[in-house]
């Protein structure tokens, strides 16, 4: 186990059980029957770090205006659509262009029904990100890339 993946992820545990206790747990106090899972069961603390890994694993880090330092992490409508491929010569611009316009620029031509793939954490990350941030480890470096942990 990577040290840094697993202080990671116990850290995350730690602010979703937190969340959970702060927020959740008060409310269904209140309104018991107003806070079920979709099988009726009571939400849990499982399930709030179900749906945070699930917005965790489809939004963007994305720059504010050009006058600010402002980042914002943003749920795009389709974006989680293009799967990752880091050969993929397809490009997703204007997440690190203050102020920019998201595009995802089509590197060559695309055939009619031809998946769009794009390159992940703009192509600079480790398996130490691709495990905690969309759940796969990622085959580069001739399949040797899960041992391979950014510093």
């Amino acid at each position: 186990q990577s040290p840094q993946i697993k202080e990671e992820t116990l850290g995350r545990r730690e602010k979703v059980l937190a969340r959970f206790e702060r927020d959740i747990e008060p409310m269904m106090q209140i309104g018991k029957n107003n806070y079920k899972w979709k099988d009726g069961d009571d939400i849990t603390e499982e399930h709030l770090r179900w749906a945070v890994w699930l917005v965790t694993s489809r939004v963007l880090t994305v720059q504010g205006s050009a006058e600010s330092n402002d980042k914002f992490r943003l749920m795009i409508p389709l974006i989680d659509m293009c799967n990752h491929d880091r050969e993929s010569p397809h490009i997703l611009t204007g997440r690190a262009v203050p102020g920019g316009t998201l595009k995802v620029l089509a590197g060559k031509t695309v055939a009619v029904g031809e998946q769009i793939n794009i390159v992940y954490g703009g192509g600079v990350s480790g398996n130490d990100r691709f495990i905690q941030d969309y759940g796969f480890l990622d085959n580069f470096c001739n399949g040797q890339a899960d041992n391979i942990t950014a510093k």
